[in-house]
């Protein structure tokens, strides 16, 4: 075996260990999560995780709507625009 051949098998040994490797830590990964999901849908909540949930989604609600939606007549005295040439 001539030394190509020994650096070719090395690499391939090398990558098929890294490659499993990081299957079993995805897998790992994701046991974690599913654990992790099951103990939040099982624990109980405080009443401060409960009041934290509900302004997040008020927060979330409130940015999804616009604030205030101008005609077209009344955006263009807008202050934001540079004034009109006279």
């Amino acid at each position: 075996m001539n030394l190509a051949d020994q650096i070719e098998a090395l690499a391939r040994s090398a990558t098929a260990q890294v490659a499993d490797a990081s299957h079993r830590f995805t897998g790992a990964q994701r046991d974690l999560a599913a654990t992790m999901a099951e103990h939040r849908r099982t624990a109980p909540r405080s009443r401060t995780e409960l009041l934290r949930e509900d302004l997040e989604h008020q927060a979330d609600a409130a940015d999804a709507l616009p604030r205030i939606m101008l005609p077209a007549d009344v955006a263009d005295a807008s202050p934001h625009l540079p004034p009109p040439a006279r």
